[in-house]
């Protein structure tokens, strides 16, 4: 958001921003779709959660009629997330009909959203799910699926035999017995519960049928949909031409960027001085606040604040361990355990931190510190506990720590991977 100024008709992730009240007119944000002029027609394509009804809600819970809404919530969640999923389709499909159009692009965060909120529940039942809420709920995502399948399968069918179709995800989402007991407590804990791997699928004229295609990324997708328009790809970018899904290979061609290029105002560059209301980023900010990605925020200016930095400290730690430069991480992750001394994951990554820049003494003393270290059962602070016995020479008592969380029930992807490696 805003949408960007392009040849063609967009609509922004401010969907949720439209609001109507009986007797009113339609109210939605600035910027929301481009040109403006189609925003009359199109918004009214939205619906709102308060317009589903049982018969729309059933398919999902097929015994929501015995859900107590006063004391569950998940329902009206249900329903947001429904009303939500309808309102893009609903509008996408609306563009396509109205307009001779080249290129549909359309993201849908149903999925993704309704799998945060329902995986829990989703076949087979997981130990500390109840017999009450699996019954009730476990056929939330099998439903949101075929949904989506017929949502696509429209979409298909509106675009007709001459196009080509490419279905791609941004990642998987833990749906077995790895899934998490409880959601790390921090910003960006809800991603814990995707899979690395999604998917990719392409279809038309000149697409290889019955094939696989390997080692494909995200940053693969834009540059393999330029040549299918026989497009020269951009220089600078990260993704390559994905050649092993054509039949025959297409012609390259390479400009140096794209961001460089003069579109005579249709290249969807925003000018410089264009701004969201401070309305529009709250409306935003909500969205993230629902799906858990950050905490509300409180009544205090000063402690949102305060808040804003401890996290950005604690983002910027995470990006120079990742970059190898522990040392400079080292007196962020210690400010952060002085500020927060009750936030285990600034201890954690503090002792890690430490311990990667082989300063293997003060690591385990900020462990000693922090837990009791002859009965936790921290499966997180044990590994690290190993890792650092390890380093130490002391591969009995690594090897002893890592058979002792083995043994642990419910431990999740990472720290079975971690425990392997070592």
């Amino acid at each position: 958001h805003p949408a960007e100024p392009i040849n063609g008709c967009i609509v922004s992730n401010m969907l949720q921003g439209i609001r109507f009240e009986p007797g009113k007119e339609w109210t939605w944000p600035t910027g929301l779709i481009h040109p403006p002029e189609c925003a009359k027609e199109l918004v009214p394509f939205k619906v709102f959660a308060e317009e589903l009804s049982g018969e729309e809600v059933l398919p999902f819970v097929p015994d929501g009629k015995n859900v107590c809404q006063d004391d569950d919530p998940r329902l009206s969640l249900l329903a947001i997330h429904l009303a939500e999923m309808v309102s893009t389709q609903g509008i996408a499909t609306a563009m396509m009909e109205k307009d001779d159009w080249d290129f549909t692009a359309v993201y849908f965060t149903a999925i993704d959203h309704f799998c945060h909120s329902f995986m829990n529940y989703y076949s087979p039942r997981l130990p500390w799910v109840s017999e009450k809420d699996f019954e009730m709920y476990r056929h939330v995502i099998p439903a949101v699926y075929r949904l989506s399948d017929m949502m696509l399968g429209r979409m298909i069918e509106m675009a007709g035999p001459d196009a080509t179709v490419v279905v791609c995800s941004d990642h998987g989402f833990q749906s077995g017995p790895l899934r998490l007991v409880e959601t790390p407590h921090e910003p960006a804990g809800p991603a814990y519960w995707h899979r690395q791997y999604g998917i990719l699928v392409a279809s038309g004229p000149g697409i290889k049928r019955d094939e696989r295609v390997y080692s494909a990324t995200l940053s693969d997708i834009c540059p393999t949909i330029l040549s299918i328009y026989g497009l020269p790809v951009g220089e600078d970018m990260d993704g390559r031409v994905l050649t092993d899904i054509f039949e025959v290979l297409p012609s390259k061609t390479t400009i140096p960027s794209w961001d460089t290029t003069d579109g005579n105002g249709e290249d969807g560059m925003h000018h410089a001085d264009i701004a969201s209301s401070p309305e529009e980023a709250h409306e935003l900010f909500q969205q993230f606040v629902a799906l858990g990605y950050v905490e509300a925020p409180g009544e205090s200016k000063q402690e949102n604040a305060n808040l804003a930095d401890i996290e950005c400290k604690y983002n910027l730690a995470r990006n120079l361990n990742s970059l190898g430069r522990h040392e400079q991480a080292v007196p962020l992750f210690l400010e952060l355990v002085q500020k927060s001394p009750w936030e285990s994951r600034f201890i954690i990554h503090l002792s890690r931190t430490l311990a990667s820049a082989n300063r293997l003494e003060d690591a385990e003393t900020v462990l000693s510190r922090a837990f009791d270290l002859a009965t936790t059962v921290d499966p997180t602070v044990r590994l690290i506990l190993a890792e650092i016995k390890a380093a130490q020479g002391d591969r009995q008592a690594s090897y002893s720590e890592l058979c002792a969380i083995e043994q642990q029930p419910y431990l999740g992807p990472g720290v079975l991977m971690h425990v392997g490696m070592c």
